[in-house]
């Protein structure tokens, strides 16, 4: 046993853990990285597939709301718009998320190929297996077998080699000699029962899953050197970049400079031509096209036969912008890099208009808050200014609509009132063709016509208007399609009546769960000549014609349907009692010639009048004030009692 004693791997351990340590041994240096890069994989892994994961599931599974066309319509225009947009998403599949992606999950295999083909050592001690012996051998057969390693393995035995030195030997018979002791020493097999090792409890180790050069000294400089690029440079950039685009933009999403020289520009002799060439010299078109852009000679002779004269003191980009979309609202046809830069002149055109429209309607011009809107609807439809409503029809040229105009047929719902039979041989005659007049019916069939069945002024929980007053402006409307009988309309329609105090959807003007059902299925426009889908929106407000003024500024509504709806908008009664006289304008955004006007009265009391009704208000209060003092001589119980009733 003397060879055992010699080779006692406990000896030198116990030295190791009798030697004191001190905190400060504990450095930055005794941390262990991934020397043969085994551990790295799984760091890599885990972080992609925290990334990844969300990430391909929003891509792939996006919740996008399919809303229904207001009309199946398979007109030549709706068709190329249909190739267009599909186009579209499908360069949006492939850009530059999908390549992110799919570099991403690449990445991720390969790192998960490394980590599935990787063999690591196993830690568990088995002393049978160093042995080289059965589990159930007994201790005689264990010694015996002992003796001839010990024999073999012995470091006196053996000797040097290319491959093995005298290190390896003698840690080689340690080991024999350890799992000797672990089955035959009583001391030794305890340990090794209660923590699975001879020499006691082991050390527990943690390190860190970055490969080792990453702190190696002659690497300092470029992993610093990166680190510093990424967090001291990127980082700011990015946060910059955000910062002071959103910083130089309005709530429109509009340069700032743009929405200054919309507001300078803005005057009340503006028209609808000189608001379209402001909006031409925005910003955003100097940027897009630049100062050397220039209209070609063949876009400038034919938009002087269709009647379009360029200004010729504008800026060059303020001058193409404005030939380019010239050319959408006349339809004319063009060329391949100009149709790409009509469409680059027409993405950020709604914007722009939003943005003058506000500033517009901030100076309370009413002029503006029905003429910019009305502009909103030749973009979209693609009509000249002042031209016919028909030609938002298939099948409807300035040719037609002129002679149908010359019958006394101007809007769409002058058409669809016209009998059926009467109507087919006016489109024909007029030159639609036969094989498209199913298709003119069946869009006009589908446009949205606002209907207001009633409109009045009420203050909640009074009869009258009286000077100040919170007033609410009531507008009960409905759509109707033309040539479509609407359904006959509830018998509360015409009513007056009051909300419910406890209906809080109603008093806040919430929508109940059904309304947001209805209004996430409400169709796209037909807009076969506009580069995108878009949802109708119409605004109410109130104006005073005489003055040319508006009295309460528009508000958006987006839930117009067949079912009669209700909306209301709120305002501060005038000063001074007397009647008032208003138009109230309902308009649409997408549509031409269905906007509806409806002329009002408010009629303000002043408070001495309400007579009895203020008399009843008073003798309320000086009940109530008796009540109190009936309830205070009552007792000290009953006055809490009705102390807390009033709390509530």
């Amino acid at each position: 046993m003397t060879d055992v004693a010699k080779f006692n791997p406990r000896s030198d351990n116990e030295d190791d853990d009798q030697r004191p340590r001190s905190a400060s041994s504990v450095s930055m240096s005794e941390y262990s990285y991934d020397e043969e890069g085994n551990y790295f994989p799984f760091f890599v892994l885990t972080f992609l597939g925290l990334v990844l994961v969300p990430l391909t599931y929003t891509s792939l599974f996006r919740k996008k709301v399919e809303r229904p066309a207001q009309v199946n319509c398979n007109c030549d225009a709706c068709v190329r718009k249909k190739s267009a947009l599909a186009k579209q998403d499908s360069r949006i599949k492939f850009g530059k998320r999908f390549f992110a992606l799919a570099a991403g999950w690449a990445l991720f295999a390969w790192m998960a190929y490394r980590v599935a083909n990787q063999k690591f050592e196993s830690k568990h001690w088995d002393p049978y297996e160093i042995l080289g012996i059965s589990a159930s051998a007994t201790e005689k057969e264990i010694k015996k077998h002992y003796k001839k390693l010990s024999l073999k393995f012995h470091p006196d035995k053996i000797r040097e080699t290319a491959n093995e030195t005298l290190t390896d030997i003698e840690s080689k018979f340690i080991e024999i000699s350890k799992a000797y002791q672990s089955l035959t020493d009583e001391e030794v097999r305890k340990n090794f029962l209660e923590y699975g090792h001879p020499d006691g409890k082991q050390e527990f180790g943690m390190g860190i899953a970055l490969p080792l050069w990453i702190v190696e000294s002659q690497n300092n400089l470029w992993v610093l050197g990166a680190y510093g690029a990424i967090v001291g440079l990127g980082l700011p950039f990015i946060v910059g970049k955000w910062w002071y685009g959103s910083k130089n933009k309005t709530t429109e999403g509009v340069e700032n400079d743009t929405a200054a020289m919309f507001f300078k520009g803005m005057k009340e002799t503006v028209g609808v031509q000189e608001s379209l060439q402001l909006i031409t010299k925005s910003k955003e078109y100097a940027e897009e096209f630049g100062q050397n852009a220039e209209v070609s000679g063949k876009l400038e002779k034919a938009l002087a036969q269709a009647g379009v004269t360029l200004p010729k003191d504008d800026p060059n980009a303020a001058k193409k912008a404005l030939a380019l979309i010239e050319a959408h609202l006349n339809r004319l046809p063009l060329e391949n890099g100009e149709e790409r830069d009509k469409q680059k002149a027409l993405l950020p055109l709604l914007r722009l208009h939003a943005s003058l429209s506000s500033i517009g309607v901030a100076f309370n011009y009413l002029k503006f808050a029905v003429e910019l809107p009305r502009l909103g609807q030749n973009l979209i439809q693609a009509v000249p200014l002042g031209g016919s409503p028909l030609l938002q029809l298939p099948g409807i040229t300035t040719e037609v609509a002129t002679k149908l105009r010359a019958k006394g047929i101007w809007t769409v719902q002058d058409l669809m009132a016209v009998e059926k039979d009467e109507r087919k041989t006016l489109l024909i005659d007029a030159g639609v063709d036969a094989s498209v007049y199913k298709l003119t019916e069946k869009v006009a069939r589908s446009i949205p016509v606002p209907e207001v069945v009633k409109a009045y002024f009420k203050v909640p929980g009074d009869n009258e208007v009286t000077p100040g007053a919170l007033v609410n402006f009531v507008i009960k409307a409905r759509i109707i399609h033309p040539g479509v009988t609407p359904p006959k309309l509830p018998e509360n329609a015409f009513s007056e009546e009051e909300d419910a105090e406890d209906d809080v959807d109603a008093l806040i003007g919430r929508k109940t769960k059904a309304e947001e059902e209805e209004l996430a299925k409400s169709p796209m426009i037909h807009a076969p000549y506009w580069p995108r889908n878009k949802t109708p929106k119409w605004s109410i407000f109130l104006g005073n014609t005489k003055m040319e003024r508006i009295f309460v500024h528009p508000t958006n509504v987006t839930d117009l349907s067949t079912t009669l709806r209700t909306f209301r908008v709120q305002f501060p009664a005038p000063p001074q009692p007397g009647n008032y006289q208003f138009t109230m304008f309902l308009v649409s955004d997408s549509y031409i010639g269905t906007d509806v006007t409806k002329e009002v009265e408010l009629k303000v009391v002043p408070v001495e009048e309400l007579g009895d009704q203020a008399k009843v208000v008073e003798d309320t209060i000086e009940d109530t004030e008796d009540e109190d003092e009936e309830s205070e001589e009552g007792g000290e119980s009953s006055s809490e009692y009705d102390s807390s009733s009033d709390e509530e």
